[in-house]
């Protein structure tokens, strides 16, 4: 396997870059420039998104822009904002979304997406008497649900030659 290096794109549309994000074409340049060999897709607008490339041409045109330059992308990072995957008890909203990002992965040539657990750690704990606020889930039952959907969406991505990868991070839950 030839070891390539990217970096994630989201470093040029989120923290100190959310009030002027770099433009696509800047990124796939400064990218091309720096010598990297591609780049992990952060599904953040005004970067490529199933939103904004909401059509196979555009989808190809998108392709070909940072293939053309000799650049691949590693993986996608969607958006899933809006949703819950561990306070909820109806995870269909998130298969479904969940389903979309990977269809968009599959036209792109992209065969990783990457998930999390999308909640913050507080969000754990053992449950004692009335629910309490903000809702609390214990550990079993989180872990049970968590892996109930994420073997749903395994399959989806299976089916599409995506592989899926679980990015742990310090600011979500059970990581």
């Amino acid at each position: 396997m030839t070891k390539r290096i990217s970096m994630g794109t989201w470093a040029y549309c989120t923290g100190p870059r959310a009030e002027r994000p770099v433009p696509w074409d800047e990124v796939l340049q400064h990218l091309d420039e720096s010598g990297l060999d591609g780049f992990e897709l952060g599904g953040v607008a005004p970067h490529p998104t199933p939103r904004s490339l909401d059509n196979k041409d555009k989808r190809d045109e998108a392709r070909s822009a940072w293939e053309s330059r000799g650049l691949g992308c590693s993986g996608f990072a969607p958006d899933f904002s809006g949703h819950k995957l561990i306070t909820t008890l109806d995870t269909k909203p998130y298969i479904a979304a969940f389903d979309k990002h990977a269809r968009f992965c599959e036209e792109l040539g992209i065969d990783v997406i990457r998930v999390d657990t999308l909640e913050p750690p507080g969000v754990l704990g053992e449950i004692t008497g009335e629910r309490p606020e903000p809702v609390v889930v214990a550990v079993s039952d989180a872990m049970k649900r968590l892996v109930a959907t994420w073997k749903e969406c395994t399959k989806i991505a299976a089916d599409l030659g995506v592989r899926v990868v679980w990015e742990l991070s310090p600011d979500r839950a059970l990581n």
